[in-house]
């Protein structure tokens, strides 16, 4: 014996909910969300805190935001640094 879509228990289930005006809203808004993930490196052959100063600021020019989460890594003069952050985009 085979279920057709219209007598299907899911089926019969899914037309018996209501779903409030409110929630369809945020249903649309949440399906036309978009999150993009940035990371950017920077590598520098010096150590200086000038240096920081000035990996920082580049990273700045090129869109990161002051929430962005940066982590500083160095070793004998070299200097990396990654940072990370996200942002949800509407469609």
């Amino acid at each position: 014996m085979t279920d057709t879509a219209a007598t299907h228990p899911i089926v019969a289930l899914a037309a018996g909910i209501e779903i409030s005006e409110e929630r369809a809203a945020m249903l649309d808004v949440m399906s036309k969300r978009l999150t993009v993930n940035h990371s950017l490196t920077l590598h520098r052959d010096s150590v200086s805190a000038a240096d920081v100063g000035a990996m920082i600021a580049y990273l700045e020019q090129a869109g990161m935001p002051p929430t962005a989460t940066l982590r500083i890594d160095g070793t004998v003069g070299h200097t990396r640094m990654y940072a990370t952050w996200s942002e949800e985009m509407q469609l």
